[in-house]
């Protein structure tokens, strides 16, 4: 999957006519981790025409599901950043990290599921595919007492 690749020149996109908003994509997460954070390469960074031709996310909703059912959800609005001039070696200019989610009420619980529903974005007149190049998810094994 284009999403955890680690690479920026590859996307995710939510392939289906019009803008994308109520696309989803789903990260399933292996056993016994708690998240702290999520970050999202907004947009299709291979280069320039490819950035400002493709839509990026204006609203996305965060959905965690742990393990034993309880779904926590977040909605984040992710800035429109300009591209600017980066490489493979420092990505965190093009990097949006959203915090404040993993395992604010349920620590020492696992994640079972990440879901990510594009809500809005912000359109471009070329194409129509909202993007994301890269997730990273930042977290530990759950700590058993």
């Amino acid at each position: 999957m284009n999403l955890l690749d680690n690479r920026l020149d590859t996307c995710w996109s939510e392939g289906v006519a019009g803008s994308g908003k109520g696309e989803w994509v789903e990260l399933v997460m292996k056993p016994g981790y708690e998240v702290y954070w999520i970050g999202i390469a907004n947009g299709y960074l291979k280069n320039t025409d490819t950035f400002k031709n493709n839509h990026l996310i204006k609203f996305l909703q965060v959905e965690l599901t742990y393990d034993g059912g309880k779904i926590d959800s977040k909605i984040i609005q992710l800035p429109k950043k300009p591209l600017t001039k980066f490489n493979n070696n420092n990505i965190w200019d093009v990097v949006d990290i959203i915090r404040d989610l993993g395992n604010p009420g349920n620590p020492g619980q696992d994640i079972e599921k990440i879901k990510l529903k594009i809500l809005d974005v912000y359109p471009t007149a070329k194409d129509e595919d909202a993007c994301i190049s890269e997730v990273y998810v930042m977290g530990a094994p759950v700590e058993v007492k």
